[in-house]
């Protein structure tokens, strides 16, 4: 499991060979204290609207990601989220860029390990895509959680941009879903296990365009969990 962690700066006047550039920093943190990094520059225009296999630079950080022992899909997940990150930007005048700027992106890849499997705790998952949602709705995900177990059935619904989360650690709706299963009983590393098979799952289905997934869509996903053991309820 990762944790992509995105920040930029504009430059407003730079050299002229770096005028409507876009120079990418990517760094990964392990588990240790050694942070791999790779830094490369094109054009704003063929690094968003280029394919993977044509831009130089996507080609470069793709090698990057893996010989760092990157899988296929964790490196699909982040080149997504980057090359939006970078349109997002660019398109946008609230943060003063023009095409003569110079861009400069910073992505961290936070790696932590896999929770180990637990065997009192049995988690499903399902979804559903509208592609015709509400304006308020497009781009957002509807999370319902439920809790079964022997005497109890506790329900609990958070709703936010996907990307929001996705990629916020501190978005209020991960934050409110951590804490209703906490108070359900649950321990952290099984709090934990659960975000670890929410999150990755909501990631797979908003980066793959063969379920018909786009940015006007809204998602809805269900996150079903059976304890097998009792527990302490303070709901």
């Amino acid at each position: 499991m990762f944790t992509g962690v995105f920040e930029h700066e504009i430059k407003h006047d730079p050299e002229p060979e770096d005028e409507g550039t876009v120079r990418v920093n990517a760094r990964i943190f392990g588990g240790d204290d050694e942070i791999l990094t790779c830094t490369r520059k094109s054009s704003v225009d063929e690094f968003i609207n280029g394919e993977r296999n044509e831009c130089q630079s996507k080609l470069d950080l793709d090698y990057f990601l893996n010989l760092s022992g990157i899988s296929d899909y964790d490196i699909a997940h982040a080149m997504h989220h980057l090359v939006r990150y970078v349109a997002k930007i660019t398109s946008s005048e609230s943060d003063g860029y023009s095409p003569g700027c110079a861009l400069q992106v910073t992505l961290d890849l936070i790696f932590y390990d896999e929770p180990q499997t637990l065997e009192d705790v049995q988690v499903s998952r399902g979804h559903k895509i509208k592609h015709d949602p509400e304006p308020e709705d497009a781009g957002t995900v509807r999370v319902n959680a439920r809790i079964f177990d022997q005497d109890h059935h506790s329900s609990f619904t958070t709703l936010s941009f996907a990307d929001e989360f996705i990629n916020g650690d501190e978005c209020g709706s991960r934050l409110d879903l951590i804490n209703f299963l906490r108070e359900a009983g649950m321990s952290d590393h099984e709090v934990l296990y659960a975000m670890y098979k929410l999150i990755p799952y909501v990631a797979q289905v908003t980066s793959s365009k063969s379920n018909g997934y786009s940015r006007g869509c809204a998602l809805e996903v269900w996150l079903d969990l059976l304890l097998l053991e009792p527990r302490s309820y303070q709901l």
